[in-house]
Protein backbone atom coordinates (compact mmCIF):
# COMPACT_ATOMS: atom_id res chain seq x y z
CA UNK A 1 0.00 0.00 0.00
CA UNK A 2 1.02 3.65 -0.45
CA UNK A 3 0.02 4.87 3.01
CA UNK A 4 3.35 4.67 4.83
CA UNK A 5 5.81 6.17 2.30
CA UNK A 6 3.40 8.84 1.05
CA UNK A 7 2.39 9.87 4.56
CA UNK A 8 6.01 10.20 5.67
CA UNK A 9 6.75 12.27 2.56
CA UNK A 10 3.70 14.47 3.11
CA UNK A 11 4.51 15.21 6.73
CA UNK A 12 8.13 16.01 5.94
CA UNK A 13 7.24 18.66 3.35
CA UNK A 14 7.07 22.31 4.44
CA UNK A 15 3.68 23.96 4.87
CA UNK A 16 3.91 26.09 1.71
CA UNK A 17 3.81 22.96 -0.45
CA UNK A 18 0.23 22.27 0.64
CA UNK A 19 -0.97 25.64 -0.60
CA UNK A 20 -0.93 24.10 -4.04
CA UNK A 21 -4.39 22.62 -4.55
CA UNK A 22 -3.13 20.21 -7.18
CA UNK A 23 -0.54 18.82 -4.76
CA UNK A 24 -3.18 18.25 -2.08
CA UNK A 25 -5.48 16.41 -4.49
CA UNK A 26 -2.62 14.29 -5.77
CA UNK A 27 -1.58 13.27 -2.24
CA UNK A 28 -5.19 12.55 -1.30
CA UNK A 29 -5.49 10.29 -4.33
CA UNK A 30 -2.42 8.33 -3.21
CA UNK A 31 -3.61 8.17 0.39
CA UNK A 32 -6.95 6.69 -0.68
CA UNK A 33 -5.43 4.18 -3.11
CA UNK A 34 -6.04 0.59 -1.99
CA UNK A 35 -3.86 -2.42 -2.63
CA UNK A 36 -6.09 -5.38 -3.58
CA UNK A 37 -3.44 -7.74 -2.17
CA UNK A 38 -3.53 -6.13 1.26
CA UNK A 39 -4.62 -8.90 3.70
CA UNK A 40 -6.20 -6.29 6.01
CA UNK A 41 -8.24 -4.68 3.26
CA UNK A 42 -11.48 -6.48 4.07
CA UNK A 43 -11.04 -5.76 7.76
CA UNK A 44 -10.56 -2.08 7.01
CA UNK A 45 -13.71 -2.02 4.85
CA UNK A 46 -15.77 -4.30 7.06
CA UNK A 47 -18.19 -1.51 7.73
CA UNK A 48 -19.44 1.11 5.32
CA UNK A 49 -18.41 4.55 6.50
CA UNK A 50 -14.83 3.73 7.50
CA UNK A 51 -12.53 6.66 8.12
CA UNK A 52 -11.11 8.51 5.14
CA UNK A 53 -7.94 10.53 5.51
CA UNK A 54 -7.36 14.01 4.18
CA UNK A 55 -4.45 16.42 4.31
CA UNK A 56 -5.47 19.83 5.61
CA UNK A 57 -3.28 22.88 5.11
CA UNK A 58 -1.58 23.97 8.34
CA UNK A 59 0.56 27.00 9.13
CA UNK A 60 2.65 24.93 11.53
CA UNK A 61 6.23 24.06 10.65
CA UNK A 62 5.54 20.34 10.88
CA UNK A 63 3.44 20.46 7.71
CA UNK A 64 -0.18 19.34 7.21
CA UNK A 65 -2.69 18.23 9.80
CA UNK A 66 -3.92 14.73 9.06
CA UNK A 67 -7.71 14.69 9.20
CA UNK A 68 -9.84 11.56 9.60
CA UNK A 69 -13.47 11.95 8.54
CA UNK A 70 -16.37 9.71 7.63
CA UNK A 71 -16.73 8.42 4.10
CA UNK A 72 -19.92 10.40 3.53
CA UNK A 73 -18.19 13.75 3.95
CA UNK A 74 -18.53 16.77 1.73
CA UNK A 75 -16.09 18.19 -0.81
CA UNK A 76 -13.33 18.40 1.80
CA UNK A 77 -14.23 15.07 3.32
CA UNK A 78 -15.76 16.54 6.45
CA UNK A 79 -19.33 15.63 7.32
CA UNK A 80 -21.58 17.73 9.52
CA UNK A 81 -23.15 14.54 10.85
CA UNK A 82 -20.01 12.73 11.91
CA UNK A 83 -17.31 12.69 14.55
CA UNK A 84 -13.95 13.70 13.14
CA UNK A 85 -10.37 13.19 14.29
CA UNK A 86 -7.64 15.75 13.65
CA UNK A 87 -4.06 14.71 14.25
CA UNK A 88 -2.10 17.73 15.46
CA UNK A 89 1.10 15.74 15.71
CA UNK A 90 2.09 12.51 13.99
CA UNK A 91 3.55 9.68 16.10
CA UNK A 92 4.29 6.02 15.52
CA UNK A 93 1.71 4.30 17.74
CA UNK A 94 2.15 0.73 16.58
CA UNK A 95 1.77 -1.66 19.54
CA UNK A 96 0.61 1.16 21.85
CA UNK A 97 -1.98 0.70 24.61
CA UNK A 98 -4.99 3.02 24.35
CA UNK A 99 -6.77 4.21 27.51
CA UNK A 100 -10.19 5.89 27.35
CA UNK A 101 -11.14 8.61 29.82
CA UNK A 102 -14.77 9.65 29.49
CA UNK A 103 -16.65 10.55 32.72
CA UNK A 104 -18.04 7.51 34.52
CA UNK A 105 -19.20 6.50 38.01
CA UNK A 106 -17.11 8.37 40.55
CA UNK A 107 -15.20 9.98 37.65
CA UNK A 108 -12.86 6.98 37.87
CA UNK A 109 -11.89 6.98 34.19
CA UNK A 110 -11.36 10.76 34.14
CA UNK A 111 -9.13 10.69 37.23
CA UNK A 112 -7.10 7.78 35.87
CA UNK A 113 -6.62 9.44 32.48
CA UNK A 114 -5.56 12.77 34.01
CA UNK A 115 -3.10 10.92 36.24
CA UNK A 116 -1.57 9.10 33.26
CA UNK A 117 -1.25 12.30 31.22
CA UNK A 118 0.45 14.19 34.05
CA UNK A 119 2.63 11.44 35.50
CA UNK A 120 3.87 10.20 32.11
CA UNK A 121 4.11 13.72 30.63
CA UNK A 122 2.06 12.80 27.58
CA UNK A 123 1.72 15.32 24.75
CA UNK A 124 -1.48 16.23 22.92
CA UNK A 125 -1.44 14.73 19.43
CA UNK A 126 -5.03 15.14 18.28
CA UNK A 127 -8.66 16.01 18.94
CA UNK A 128 -12.14 14.63 18.30
CA UNK A 129 -14.66 17.13 17.02
CA UNK A 130 -18.33 17.12 16.09
CA UNK A 131 -21.21 19.54 15.75
CA UNK A 132 -22.88 17.50 18.50
CA UNK A 133 -20.16 18.27 21.06
CA UNK A 134 -20.63 21.11 23.58
CA UNK A 135 -19.71 24.53 22.19
CA UNK A 136 -17.13 25.26 24.87
CA UNK A 137 -13.36 25.57 25.22
CA UNK A 138 -11.72 24.25 28.36
CA UNK A 139 -8.95 26.68 29.36
CA UNK A 140 -5.98 25.28 31.24
CA UNK A 141 -2.65 27.05 31.62
CA UNK A 142 -3.94 29.89 29.40
CA UNK A 143 -4.41 27.38 26.57
CA UNK A 144 -7.81 26.50 25.04
CA UNK A 145 -8.51 22.78 24.88
CA UNK A 146 -11.12 20.85 22.91
CA UNK A 147 -13.76 18.82 24.68
CA UNK A 148 -12.23 15.49 23.54
CA UNK A 149 -8.45 15.24 23.22
CA UNK A 150 -5.85 12.61 22.35
CA UNK A 151 -2.54 12.39 24.22
CA UNK A 152 0.41 10.07 23.64
CA UNK A 153 3.97 9.48 24.75
CA UNK A 154 7.10 7.90 23.39
CA UNK A 155 7.70 4.15 23.92
CA UNK A 156 9.20 3.28 27.30
CA UNK A 157 11.61 0.36 27.47
CA UNK A 158 11.73 -1.74 30.61
CA UNK A 159 13.20 -5.08 31.70
CA UNK A 160 9.92 -6.81 30.77
CA UNK A 161 9.32 -5.19 27.39
CA UNK A 162 8.22 -1.91 25.83
CA UNK A 163 5.04 0.00 26.66
CA UNK A 164 3.54 3.08 25.01
CA UNK A 165 0.43 4.99 26.04
CA UNK A 166 -2.32 6.75 24.11
CA UNK A 167 -5.04 8.45 26.18
CA UNK A 168 -8.43 9.76 25.04
CA UNK A 169 -9.82 12.18 27.61
CA UNK A 170 -12.93 14.32 27.91
CA UNK A 171 -14.67 16.37 30.58
CA UNK A 172 -18.17 15.90 29.18
CA UNK A 173 -20.45 12.89 29.39
CA UNK A 174 -21.48 11.81 25.87
CA UNK A 175 -25.24 11.55 25.36
CA UNK A 176 -26.58 8.06 24.71
CA UNK A 177 -27.15 8.67 21.00
CA UNK A 178 -23.45 9.50 20.45
CA UNK A 179 -21.78 6.72 22.44
CA UNK A 180 -21.71 4.17 19.61
CA UNK A 181 -20.54 6.70 17.03
CA UNK A 182 -17.76 7.95 19.31
CA UNK A 183 -16.66 4.41 20.14
CA UNK A 184 -16.58 3.25 16.51
CA UNK A 185 -14.73 6.37 15.36
CA UNK A 186 -12.08 5.87 18.04
CA UNK A 187 -11.69 2.19 17.16
CA UNK A 188 -11.43 3.02 13.45
CA UNK A 189 -8.58 5.41 14.24
CA UNK A 190 -6.92 2.93 16.63
CA UNK A 191 -7.06 0.29 13.91
CA UNK A 192 -5.45 2.71 11.45
CA UNK A 193 -2.64 3.35 13.93
CA UNK A 194 -2.13 -0.41 14.46
CA UNK A 195 -2.32 -0.04 18.23
CA UNK A 196 -1.98 -3.18 20.33
CA UNK A 197 -4.93 -3.01 22.72
CA UNK A 198 -7.38 -0.77 24.55
CA UNK A 199 -8.13 -0.46 28.27
CA UNK A 200 -11.30 1.24 29.54
CA UNK A 201 -11.29 2.15 33.26
CA UNK A 202 -14.76 2.35 34.76
CA UNK A 203 -16.47 2.74 38.11
CA UNK A 204 -18.93 0.21 39.51
CA UNK A 205 -21.84 1.54 41.56
CA UNK A 206 -21.65 0.42 45.17
CA UNK A 207 -25.02 -0.66 46.51
CA UNK A 208 -23.97 -1.34 50.10
CA UNK A 209 -25.26 0.93 52.84
CA UNK A 210 -22.03 0.76 54.83
CA UNK A 211 -20.05 2.15 51.91
CA UNK A 212 -22.17 5.21 51.15
CA UNK A 213 -20.71 8.68 51.79
CA UNK A 214 -23.12 9.08 54.75
CA UNK A 215 -21.88 5.86 56.33
CA UNK A 216 -18.24 6.76 55.67
CA UNK A 217 -18.74 10.10 57.40
CA UNK A 218 -20.62 8.52 60.34
CA UNK A 219 -17.99 5.85 60.84
CA UNK A 220 -15.03 8.23 60.79
CA UNK A 221 -16.59 11.28 62.44
CA UNK A 222 -14.82 12.03 65.76
CA UNK A 223 -16.70 12.19 69.04
CA UNK A 224 -17.16 15.50 70.82
CA UNK A 225 -13.88 16.83 72.14
CA UNK A 226 -11.80 14.47 70.00
CA UNK A 227 -9.74 15.35 66.98
CA UNK A 228 -10.39 13.70 63.67
CA UNK A 229 -8.34 10.58 63.20
CA UNK A 230 -7.04 9.18 59.93
CA UNK A 231 -9.44 6.47 58.77
CA UNK A 232 -8.07 2.91 58.59
CA UNK A 233 -8.27 2.94 54.78
CA UNK A 234 -5.84 5.87 54.74
CA UNK A 235 -3.02 3.93 56.37
CA UNK A 236 0.37 4.06 54.60
CA UNK A 237 0.08 0.45 53.41
CA UNK A 238 -1.78 0.43 50.10
CA UNK A 239 -4.91 -1.75 49.91
CA UNK A 240 -5.10 -4.76 47.65
CA UNK A 241 -6.75 -4.55 44.26
CA UNK A 242 -8.98 -7.56 44.73
CA UNK A 243 -12.00 -5.28 44.34
CA UNK A 244 -10.92 -4.25 40.83
CA UNK A 245 -12.54 -6.57 38.34
CA UNK A 246 -11.38 -7.05 34.78
CA UNK A 247 -12.93 -8.25 31.54
CA UNK A 248 -11.71 -8.59 27.96
CA UNK A 249 -13.40 -9.41 24.66
CA UNK A 250 -10.60 -11.70 23.38
CA UNK A 251 -8.90 -14.81 24.72
CA UNK A 252 -5.54 -13.01 24.48
CA UNK A 253 -6.86 -10.25 26.71
CA UNK A 254 -8.28 -12.68 29.26
CA UNK A 255 -4.95 -14.50 29.45
CA UNK A 256 -3.19 -11.17 30.02
CA UNK A 257 -5.60 -10.26 32.84
CA UNK A 258 -5.22 -13.64 34.50
CA UNK A 259 -1.43 -13.41 34.26
CA UNK A 260 -1.67 -10.05 36.08
CA UNK A 261 -3.68 -11.78 38.87
CA UNK A 262 -6.74 -9.60 38.27
CA UNK A 263 -10.11 -11.19 39.13
CA UNK A 264 -12.36 -11.53 36.11
CA UNK A 265 -15.80 -9.91 35.97
CA UNK A 266 -18.14 -12.88 35.43
CA UNK A 267 -21.66 -11.53 35.20
CA UNK A 268 -23.35 -8.15 35.05
CA UNK A 269 -23.95 -5.16 32.79
CA UNK A 270 -21.35 -2.69 31.51
CA UNK A 271 -22.82 0.43 29.97
CA UNK A 272 -21.48 3.46 28.14
CA UNK A 273 -18.22 3.75 26.22
CA UNK A 274 -16.66 0.68 27.85
CA UNK A 275 -19.61 -1.57 27.00
CA UNK A 276 -19.67 -0.50 23.35
CA UNK A 277 -15.88 -0.82 23.05
CA UNK A 278 -16.01 -4.39 24.37
CA UNK A 279 -18.70 -5.36 21.86
CA UNK A 280 -16.96 -3.64 18.95
CA UNK A 281 -13.63 -5.18 19.91
CA UNK A 282 -15.16 -8.63 19.80
CA UNK A 283 -16.54 -7.97 16.31
CA UNK A 284 -13.15 -6.73 15.08
CA UNK A 285 -11.07 -9.31 16.98
CA UNK A 286 -9.26 -6.43 18.67
CA UNK A 287 -8.33 -6.73 22.35
CA UNK A 288 -10.39 -4.38 24.51
CA UNK A 289 -10.20 -4.71 28.29
CA UNK A 290 -12.15 -2.92 30.98
CA UNK A 291 -11.00 -2.41 34.58
CA UNK A 292 -13.97 -2.01 36.90
CA UNK A 293 -13.44 -0.54 40.37
CA UNK A 294 -16.11 -0.20 43.02
CA UNK A 295 -16.67 3.54 43.33
CA UNK A 296 -18.85 6.06 45.10
CA UNK A 297 -21.28 7.62 42.60
CA UNK A 298 -21.84 10.87 44.55
CA UNK A 299 -18.33 12.34 44.52
CA UNK A 300 -14.98 11.93 42.69
CA UNK A 301 -13.59 8.64 43.99
CA UNK A 302 -9.81 9.03 43.78
CA UNK A 303 -9.35 5.92 45.91
CA UNK A 304 -11.11 3.75 43.31
CA UNK A 305 -9.02 5.41 40.59
CA UNK A 306 -5.86 4.60 42.55
CA UNK A 307 -6.79 0.93 42.61
CA UNK A 308 -7.26 1.01 38.83
CA UNK A 309 -3.79 2.57 38.49
CA UNK A 310 -2.41 -0.32 40.54
CA UNK A 311 -4.02 -2.74 38.09
CA UNK A 312 -2.62 -0.78 35.12
CA UNK A 313 0.83 -0.98 36.68
CA UNK A 314 0.59 -4.77 36.45
CA UNK A 315 -0.57 -4.66 32.83
CA UNK A 316 2.10 -2.14 31.74
CA UNK A 317 5.27 -3.44 33.45
CA UNK A 318 7.65 -1.15 31.55
CA UNK A 319 6.02 1.91 33.13
CA UNK A 320 6.28 3.07 36.72
CA UNK A 321 2.75 3.96 37.85
CA UNK A 322 2.68 5.08 41.48
CA UNK A 323 -0.87 5.41 42.86
CA UNK A 324 0.17 7.15 46.11
CA UNK A 325 -0.74 10.68 44.87
CA UNK A 326 -4.27 9.47 44.20
CA UNK A 327 -4.57 7.93 47.66
CA UNK A 328 -3.45 11.25 49.13
CA UNK A 329 -6.09 13.03 47.03
CA UNK A 330 -8.67 10.52 48.27
CA UNK A 331 -7.76 11.34 51.87
CA UNK A 332 -8.37 15.03 51.17
CA UNK A 333 -11.78 14.35 49.62
CA UNK A 334 -12.80 12.06 52.47
CA UNK A 335 -11.61 14.62 55.03
CA UNK A 336 -13.82 17.25 53.39
CA UNK A 337 -16.78 14.85 53.53
CA UNK A 338 -16.21 14.28 57.25
CA UNK A 339 -16.04 18.02 57.90
CA UNK A 340 -19.22 18.63 55.90
CA UNK A 341 -21.01 15.89 57.80
CA UNK A 342 -19.84 17.32 61.11
CA UNK A 343 -21.11 20.78 60.13
CA UNK A 344 -24.46 19.31 59.09
CA UNK A 345 -24.83 17.62 62.49
CA UNK A 346 -24.10 20.89 64.29
CA UNK A 347 -26.69 22.70 62.16
CA UNK A 348 -29.29 20.01 62.86
CA UNK A 349 -28.72 20.38 66.62
CA UNK A 350 -29.41 24.13 66.58
CA UNK A 351 -32.81 25.07 68.07
CA UNK A 352 -35.48 26.08 65.61
CA UNK A 353 -36.47 29.77 65.62
CA UNK A 354 -39.64 30.46 67.59
CA UNK A 355 -42.47 32.63 66.34
CA UNK A 356 -44.31 35.05 68.59
CA UNK A 357 -47.66 36.58 68.06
Amino acid sequence: MHDGPVLCLALSLPAWVFRNLGTIRFLEHLLHAEDPDDPLLERRRFREGALHRHLVESPHAEGAILYYGRADGGPEGRSVESIDIFELRRMDLRAATVVTGFPSVGLVSSIVSNYLINSQQLQQIGILDSVYFPSVALVRGSEPLNTVRIYAGEPIKGPNGVDQLVVFISEFQPPANLIKLISRTILDWVDEQKCLQMICPEGLVIDREEDTPQAVADETAPAEGEEAAIPPSSAPSLPTIDDVYAISCTSRGRQMLQAAKLPLFHEGVITGIAGVMLNEGKIRDFTVCSLLAEAQPNYPDARAAARVVEALDRLLPAMSLDPKPLYQEAEGIESQLRNMEKQNKVIQQLPLPQMYG
